[in-house]
């Protein structure tokens, strides 16, 4: 995407990142218009409301000042497990 941009690949073809809910954190002026973001599995964004889920959500915000992510759950749920 870095490379990409600038050479103005993305204003001729659309920039689709299935997996890319990975993302340390939102993605800043580097991302093209128009970019497609997926999620994999049950967590993220399509984590199931619950107590466990609410707690997380919440205090992951309050420390890092965004959302949880996948690679935040998987981490969550190694330690929780």
């Amino acid at each position: 995407m870095l490379q990409a941009t600038p050479r103005g690949l993305f204003n001729r073809s659309q920039l689709v990142l299935v997996a890319g809910e990975t993302l340390p954190a939102p993605p800043g002026g580097n991302m093209p218009t128009a970019t497609v973001v997926g999620a994999r599995g049950p967590n993220g964004v399509y984590a199931q409301k619950s107590a466990l889920n609410d707690w997380l959500r919440q205090i992951y915000k309050e420390r890092a000042e965004i959302y949880p992510n996948y690679p935040a759950y998987s981490v969550a749920m190694a330690f929780l497990d």
